[in-house]
């Protein structure tokens, strides 16, 4: 080959080498998601308004709004909302794995 440069495959067949594939990159939909809906039925059951959970839990409007959201926040703001409904953290929030939508090709 003359100054062109080989890559991946073409190295492979000219070396008679095995060419490995990559693993697929990850997208947004792969990734597994918070969900904050078990915190926000809590406040519900304590009939407790968020502007309280603020107060008591020392935590910003912005960590509040994250959370209505569904983003993620530090685990300092989880302990300090679970020190403030006196509860454990699988009690405010579960992971939700993404829904796989398969073709039955019908």
């Amino acid at each position: 080959m003359t100054a062109e440069r080989k890559t991946g495959a073409k190295m492979a067949e000219a070396h008679g080498s095995v060419s490995y594939r990559k693993e697929p990159k990850r997208t947004e939909d792969d990734i597994m998601e918070i969900s904050y809906r078990k915190l926000w039925y809590r406040l519900i059951e304590r009939k407790m308004k968020k502007r309280t959970l603020m107060e008591k839990a020392g935590i910003s409007q912005h960590q509040v709004s994250r959370m209505a959201h569904n983003m993620d926040v530090s685990t300092k703001v989880l302990r300090a909302v679970c020190v403030a409904l006196d509860c454990d953290i699988g009690d405010i929030i579960e992971v939700v794995r993404p829904e796989k939508n398969y073709c039955d090709g019908d």
